[in-house]
């Protein structure tokens, strides 16, 4: 098993590797690179501005109301659910008549600085509502926000939704018909271009053609030497007139002792 895992196992990794353009910008999957693509959003400049009130109730729940600029209300009860409401209906309490809603179904109105401390919370909701997404701002707004980029898994391509450019996947980068390039990239087989990289390109070769030779004249200096040195002791020590010849020998045996 201390075999497969510290000698067969790298080996043949290192092998696999050799074949594919991992490395920095390369570390994902094709997969995990179309997720973080897709979870990019952006503000359009006439993008809709709502105003909120957050609520929470006894077990740390956290639910949304929001208020258009035209005077719509929205509950936000999760991130796939918000339903347009009548702030006149009898489950929006409003306490002490000041036209704000003080509590509904257990949920209690949150103050300013309850929101400051809730406001890791708030930022990390994204609602959807139609085709756009609707995040948090700033201590007092939400705002729409659009999806920057849509995998087309039918063509294999990836589409820029604010800018209208259409990117290709092209040996593990997203890349335009202009020639841009999305990153990060993705791991993809490369066959043999490493090795040609290796053989043409002296800013690699160079460095490893030293490391490479250093390495293999190490391993024959250290055989050498110690050989050389076990040599000459065996014979300086076998020498017949070598004074105090069985205390050496004493000496060496308890060194290696």
């Amino acid at each position: 098993i201390f075999l497969i895992i510290m000698v067969i196992y790298p080996i043949f990794y290192t092998i696999f590797v050799s074949f594919t353009n991992y490395g920095t910008g390369h570390i994902l999957s094709k997969e995990q690179v179309i997720e973080q693509f897709e979870n990019q959003y952006y503000l359009s400049e006439d993008s809709a501005t709502y105003t909120y009130q957050a609520f929470k109730n006894n077990y740390g729940d956290l639910k949304v109301i929001l208020y258009s600029l035209n005077d719509e209300s929205y509950l936000c009860e999760n991130e796939k659910k918000i339903i347009k409401v009548n702030l006149s209906d009898s489950r929006f309490i409003d306490i002490d008549k000041d036209g704000i809603i003080d509590q509904f179904d257990g949920y209690k109105k949150l103050d300013k600085i309850q929101i400051i401390q809730s406001l890791n919370e708030l930022q990390n909701l994204i609602y959807k509502k139609d085709e756009y997404f609707i995040k948090l701002v700033s201590l007092t707004e939400f705002k729409v926000y659009s999806k920057k980029y849509q995998f087309d898994s039918l063509k294999d391509r990836l589409l820029d939704l604010k800018n209208g450019i259409i990117y290709y996947p092209i040996e593990g980068y997203f890349v335009s018909e202009q020639g841009e390039r999305l990153a990060p990239g993705f791991r993809v087989s490369i066959g043999f271009k490493n090795f040609i990289r290796l053989i043409k390109s002296p800013q690699i070769s160079n460095p490893f053609l030293r490391v490479f030779g250093w390495t293999f004249l190490w391993a024959f200096l250290s055989v050498i030497t110690t050989f050389a040195l076990g040599l000459t002791l065996a014979i300086v020590l076998n020498d017949p007139y070598l004074k105090l010849r069985k205390i050496y020998r004493t000496l060496l045996i308890k060194g290696r002792i």
